[in-house]
């Protein structure tokens, strides 16, 4: 197959907030959603290659994420103050801090987040806005900056195409 252009459309962000698990539109972005994928990796040192100063002797692998990245200049305010809180609780006030120490994982308090492209649509299971996030205010259009970590699910899958 040759080398050509490709894009995947237009890309409606949603995202699920609450214990029902329905999807909702957060928004547009500005440019697209940017994806980014991490592997994790262990340098082995060993004394064949001078221990902890010299190159290791293996490797380890200990897994992926995926962070996504988006600059919204099109959203729903009210589903944007439900990811402000950035645990999927009900009950939590936008704004005030979370029960510290809670496990987010244990308590299922992440948030799907799907980008519905025509082609190549990334549903990610386990999305926890981690990152600070930005937003301009005054006379120019309002650009949301947000950013999501994603993990794995336990059936070891960040995304997939299962956008529904």
């Amino acid at each position: 197959m040759p080398a050509s252009v490709h894009n995947h459309g237009k890309c409606t962000v949603k995202v699920n907030t609450g214990a029902s698990g329905a999807l909702e539109i957060l928004g547009y972005t500005r440019n697209g959603a940017d994806v980014s994928e991490e592997a994790f990796w262990i340098d082995v040192p060993g004394d064949e290659n001078g221990g902890d100063s010299g190159d290791p002797i293996d490797i380890q692998y200990l897994g992926e994420m995926a962070r996504v990245r988006l600059e919204l200049t099109k959203f729903d305010p009210l589903v944007l103050t439900k990811v402000m809180k950035r645990l999927n609780a009900a009950g939590k006030a936008a704004g005030s801090v979370g029960t510290v120490g809670q496990f987010v994982f244990a308590t299922a308090v992440e948030f799907r987040l799907v980008l519905d492209t025509p082609v190549e649509p990334k549903n990610f299971y386990r999305a926890v806005p981690r990152a600070p996030t930005q937003r301009n205010m005054g006379v120019r259009f309002t650009m949301k900056v947000l950013e999501f970590d994603c993990y794995k699910n336990n059936n070891g899958v960040i995304w997939d195409s299962d956008i529904d």
